[in-house]
């Protein structure tokens, strides 16, 4: 079974855990990205049961154009590959802590993990 989803807006990393007071906690925006990455699954996946088992996760990233890029470098590299921060492995961390308990029971279930980040293949001049 297959379910494709999108969340809207730019993608974002996974900070780092913050510590204060004798406690380590999440950031304001990783809880909120969790809470809109779990949203964007239950809107396409409704009654949609935790998966028990092994799990193949796909994960595009779609990132705007820099500002300083003029219309002929953005030509050139249309479609291209992203590779400036931020990291992928910390944008797949993002996704995978956001559906954990919703679309499966934890994010060790995930046994095969594919990820591009690239620029947006639309001209946003």
């Amino acid at each position: 079974m297959a379910i494709t989803f999108t969340i809207n807006g730019p993608p974002i990393p996974l900070d780092r855990a913050r510590h204060g007071n004798g406690r380590t906690y999440d950031t304001a925006r990783n809880k909120a990205t969790k809470i809109a990455i779990g949203w964007a699954f239950h809107a396409v996946a409704r009654g949609h049961k935790p998966i028990v088992g092994p799990v193949r996760l796909r994960v595009a990233c779609m990132f705007d154009w820099p500002v300083s890029y003029t219309k002929k470098r953005r030509q050139a590299c249309y479609g291209n590959m992203k590779d400036t921060k931020p990291d992928i492995d910390n944008l797949c961390k993002m996704v995978m802590d956001g559906l954990n308990g919703i679309a499966w029971i934890d994010d060790a279930q995930v046994c095969e993990l594919h990820a591009t980040k690239f620029f947006s293949q639309q001209e946003t001049c």
